[in-house]
């Protein structure tokens, strides 16, 4: 049986290189998955590892540019 690793809120921010408060605003939105320990949030390290993926793939887009 696999064991789940999971994150605080202050190591997936840390992660992710958003705040805390947006981490957690994410989780409200049901943009990243997270689940209620007491009264703090833990996620497990595939989720964010899976978000950081999602964002990196979606913005693989290139910047419009003025043409000279």
């Amino acid at each position: 049986m696999e064991e789940i690793e999971f994150l605080t809120i202050t190591e997936a921010a840390l992660a992710l290189g958003y705040s805390k408060q947006h981490t957690r605003l994410l989780i409200r939105q049901g943009r990243l998955q997270g689940t209620k320990i007491g009264r703090d949030w833990m996620l497990s390290r595939s989720a964010v590892e899976q978000y950081v993926a999602q964002k990196t793939g979606s913005s693989s887009r290139q910047p419009c540019r003025k043409k000279e």
